[in-house]
């Protein structure tokens, strides 16, 4: 490029003009050829575009049958017509799982990676040496799968090649003729010219704008004299308005930045507020009108309920009366020390029995009231059913009765400790009451259902009549047990009413004279992560989240310290999120806690800091780096972060 400028520069003004006249010639000829080139090829990509996208609908419709009966022959042959045309090098037909149904690929295209349309933007899109054409097949709203057309440009390409040599030859022809003329002609041009460059030097030289050319050419020659005059003119009016003008422009530019980005942020906290406005209302509608169904039901069934509660209240009430007016008339019914003895212990058996009795009521109607609350997470099963084995193995020693416990070591469920373990209390309590003398009570985890425990017994069993309404309220269907125990009739209902709070099932086997078999499953879970924010709404907002993440997982929730440490006794989640705002320890304290459990330390922690504008969140997130966490997140953004790493985590 130098040599050319030295080159050009050492040419006389006469070969100048003539080669700026050729060479702007041949650039406004070459522009002008470069637009309709480009119009052209413009057009044919479209063109080009179009033709694929109707090709693949039409694909996708031909061959939609195809692949509702899995007719691959049928596709096939569709595709053997598509692939006719020489620029489509793959056509592809997906099921609805994205599997390879159909294809037609050409030579040269057979190593080619697959495509994945679950993945996959449908529609058009340019690849590196073609295109391609993504378009889903849909019957009557349900996706049956996909249709591929991946297209070369070889076609554009012969096209271009082509428009380059036409450009050629005829940019020779007219460089030859636009030299000719330049060199015949610039004479007329060039004095003036001249001399209008030598004032232009001496202008630039001096700075002195208040010159002018002379002159009295005619047409453009003398239109550029004067147009140079006012061009001068224009330049000393102009200096001077920029100089008033820069004094005040900087500070306007600034004063309307701040405006504006206010006016942004304005507008964006109203819509999110307005977002988070009606996300609410909608919650509360449904609620409102589940809280109503639930107390249509509640009232059809208190009804049942209290005629049948009623009688068993009243009886034992009524014997506990009688009783004690006897023990009030000493004048009248003379008693030995042994029968008044006799006679305190059945009134506190009774009394004992009625207390039983209401404490199951009152379950029974935080249940119904949606006020009890469960806590589920993680425990050892085996752990739980030593506990309570242990409970009620006096009274199955007195009967005779053994119970085994075949609950595996290092096994897991995602239940409510207390809750969960009270039913299997009941469950045993129940067994070893209608077991014999001779009988066996087994614990354990079926087969195949690693989120169930099971209490078997070999005692007389369920009669068949008392199967269908045994978890029923409003039905009683107790008896004495085998040593003459009375029951409530209220356990396997509360039973019932908190594996069904915990969103599992609690079912029963039973033959009569061959036991009985009762399952207490929990609802499984892929994984369970543990959330630990004092922000009751930021702590929601990141199950939510966590929820999108793991649909099938479970969560612990924990609203201060307290709770922190007592959820860290279980066994480890799939994933810890903890406020460094967390009440009852500082940030430091309780990562330091969740670190120095021992089964803790290889789980993913993530810490949600303070949001990322303020000028400790740097600093914080360096320490908490450095007693273990895994990412420290902005506050003010937590649940799309904490979602992104849950994600990334485990898919």
């Amino acid at each position: 490029m130098n040599v050319l400028v030295r080159w050009f520069s050492g040419m006389s003004i006469r070969w100048k003009f003539a080669a700026i006249a050729t060479a702007a010639s041949l650039t406004a000829m070459t522009a002008g050829f470069a637009l309709f080139v480009a119009l052209d090829l413009a057009y044919f990509r479209a063109a080009f575009e179009r033709e694929l996208s109707v090709d693949a609908l039409v694909a996708a419709e031909q061959s939609e049958a195809a692949v509702i009966f899995d007719d691959t022959r049928s596709a096939e042959s569709i595709l053997r017509i598509f692939g006719a045309k020489p620029h489509f090098t793959r056509i592809i037909i997906f099921d609805r799982r994205g599997q390879p149904f159909a294809s037609h690929i050409s030579a040269g295209a057979e190593g080619r990676p697959l495509p994945d349309p679950l993945r996959e933007r449908a529609g058009a899109l340019e690849l590196e040496d073609g295109m391609r054409y993504l378009q889903p097949m849909d019957v009557e709203g349900d996706r049956v799968g996909w249709v591929y057309i991946e297209s070369n440009f070889q076609e554009m390409r012969n096209r271009i090649n082509w428009y380059l040599s036409a450009a050629v030859i005829i940019g020779l022809l007219w460089g030859a003729v636009t030299v000719m003329a330049a060199l015949m002609l610039q004479g007329a041009v060039s004095a003036p010219i001249l001399r209008l460059a030598q004032m232009a030097r001496r202008i630039s030289t001096e700075q002195d704008y208040t010159a002018r050319a002379e002159g009295t050419h005619a047409q453009e020659i003398g239109d550029l004299y004067q147009a140079f005059n006012q061009m001068l003119t224009q330049i000393q009016s102009r200096d001077k308005r920029l100089a008033e003008h820069a004094v005040h422009l900087e500070e306007e530019v600034a004063r309307r930045t701040i405006e504006l980005r206010r006016t942004n942020e304005l507008l964006e906290k109203e819509l999110e507020e307005r977002r988070v406005a009606e996300a609410r209302l909608r919650e509360s509608e449904r609620k409102l009108n589940l809280a109503l169904e639930e107390a249509i039901k509640a009232t059809e069934l208190k009804d049942k309920f209290v005629s049948l509660v009623s009688h068993d209240l009243r009886s034992p009430l009524s014997g506990v009366k009688g009783m004690v007016d006897l023990l009030r008339q000493p004048e009248r019914y003379e008693f030995s020390r042994e029968r008044m003895q006799e006679t305190l212990e059945r009134i506190y058996h009774t009394v004992d029995s009625m207390i039983t009795m209401t404490s199951k009521l009152l379950d029974t109607s935080r249940f119904r009231t949606g006020k009890m609350v469960i806590h589920p997470r993680l425990l050892d099963p085996r752990a739980l059913t030593d506990k309570h084995i242990a409970q009620v193995k006096p009274l199955a020693e007195r009967k005779g009765i053994t119970v085994i416990n075949e609950t595996p070591e290092r096994a897991a469920l995602f239940a409510d400790v207390v809750l969960f373990g009270e039913v299997v209390h009941n469950l045993l309590t129940n067994a070893v009451k209608f077991a014999r003398r001779g009988d066996t009570v087994t614990v354990f985890m079926p087969e195949g259902r690693p989120t169930t425990i099971a209490v078997r017994d070999t005692g007389p069993g369920v009669k068949k009549e008392f199967l269908p309404d045994l978890f029923r309220h409003d039905v009683k269907t107790t008896e004495l047990g085998s040593g003459g125990e009375v029951g409530t009739g209220l356990g396997l209902p509360c039973c019932h009413d908190i594996i069904t709070l915990h969103g599992g099932a609690l079912e029963v086997e039973s033959e009569e004279g061959r036991g009985a078999v009762f399952y207490a499953t929990a609802p499984p879970v892929e994984k369970v992560a543990l959330v630990i924010d004092g922000d009751g709404r930021r702590r929601a907002e990141v199950v939510a989240a966590l929820r999108e993440a793991w649909p099938k997982a479970g969560f612990v929730e924990a609203a201060d310290a307290v709770e922190a440490l007592g959820a860290l006794q279980g066994p480890p989640p799939a994933l810890v999120v903890v406020s460094l705002a967390t009440p009852g320890l500082s940030g430091t304290e309780l990562l330091e806690a969740i670190r120095a459990n021992e089964p803790y330390r290889a789980t993913p922690l993530v810490v949600i800091g303070p949001p990322a504008g303020g000028g400790h969140f740097a600093e914080l997130r360096g320490k908490a780096l450095e007693l273990g966490a895994t990412e420290v997140v902005d506050g003010a953004n937590a649940a799309a972060a904490v979602e992104a790493l849950a994600r990334a985590i485990a898919p």
